[in-house]
């Protein structure tokens, strides 16, 4: 299995802020995800989330300038890099001889309260937007919340305009009730961009059989993570974690459900064996050893995606 053979799409990472906060270049630089790792594939598609966290007074504004940080990079990089706005550019992409990048919003925080937010990041790109963090929001709540309200009534619009735009609705961090609330809301399959399954790991921010079921019955996506406190519950793990939820998944029906949601960037520790991007490779090549067919590691690595979106994403 050649690397120029491989094509994968990751549908989530938090490299946006990294290269902010590090003022380094996003082809070549010491994070998880460079564009000269990423160019090594036969094709790859990355989800950059522009995240803010539950703090920020002006979130919207903060948010605004991550997109600013991509633009430079997209400027910088025009012969590398490829805005992804729908789901033909998705396709495209993949075989373009440059990487693909989705647009995304990590906590729906930014929107302060306005409808007309939304429309603006739609405007500049944006095409998913995770309705949380951790936090509550105006949205909703999140995974950590004590108190669990669920989907507010601004909450319900953001969903039905994002639905009408063709926007991925990530329900990532998402609080128990705010999750069965939006699967009830939306009229569009959802997606869980970096979530992992609570029965192999018990943490807040993974998955529940019933919430896995649901995805499955709605033709959703879950990108599986490698973050090792939701593989493993601690801050150690190996790939073997990694499987024991992928396994877990596939035998609950999820074989065209589920794909790669790394949280590259957004994590202070990898799993054994994998030290960024570069080593999706590896970890294709311990998806044969481990028993999967090339039509499941296809499934895994980026056809699941491409399913997902087709049926959201506009174009």
């Amino acid at each position: 299995m050649n690397k120029k053979d491989l094509r994968v799409i990751d549908a989530h990472c938090d490299t946006l802020y990294e290269l902010d906060v590090q003022k380094t270049s996003l082809y070549t630089n010491d994070l998880h995800v460079s564009l000269e790792r990423l160019l090594e594939y036969g094709g790859y598609v990355q989800v950059f989330a522009t995240w803010v966290d539950d703090t920020p007074e002006n979130p919207m504004q903060r948010c605004m300038h991550l997109i600013d940080v991509f633009y430079d990079e997209l400027r910088q990089n025009e012969k590398h890099l490829q805005l992804v706005l729908s789901a033909k550019d998705l396709r495209d992409s993949l075989y373009s001889g440059k990487v693909g990048a989705l647009l995304s919003v990590e906590n729906g925080r930014v929107l302060e309260h306005s409808i007309h937010n939304l429309y603006a990041l739609y405007a500049r790109g944006v095409r998913a937007m995770t309705l949380t963090w951790n936090g509550i929001n105006e949205i909703a709540c999140g995974a950590s919340c004590q108190e669990d309200t669920g989907l507010s009534a601004f909450g319900r619009e953001v969903v039905q305009e994002m639905n009408r735009l063709g926007m991925l609705v990530d329900v990532s961090h998402l609080s128990i009730k705010s999750f069965w609330d939006v699967i009830a809301q939306s009229t569009l399959p959802v997606m869980a961009s970096h979530s992992n399954a609570y029965s192999v790991a018990m943490h807040e921010r993974n998955l529940s059989d019933r919430q896995i079921q649901a995805m499955i019955q709605t033709n959703g996506f879950i990108g599986l993570t490698i973050y090792p406190l939701f593989l493993a519950g601690c801050k150690q793990a190996s790939m073997r974690d990694f499987f024991k939820h992928c396994d877990y998944m596939l035998a609950m029906g999820a074989e065209n459900n589920i794909g790669l949601g790394s949280d590259f960037d957004g994590i202070s520790v990898l799993p054994e064996g994998m030290t960024s991007a570069c080593d999706y490779e590896c970890l294709c090549y311990k998806m044969k050893e481990h028993g999967y067919t090339e039509t499941l590691i296809k499934k895994i690595t980026h056809e699941n995606f491409l399913r997902y979106a087709d049926q959201v994403l506009k174009g």
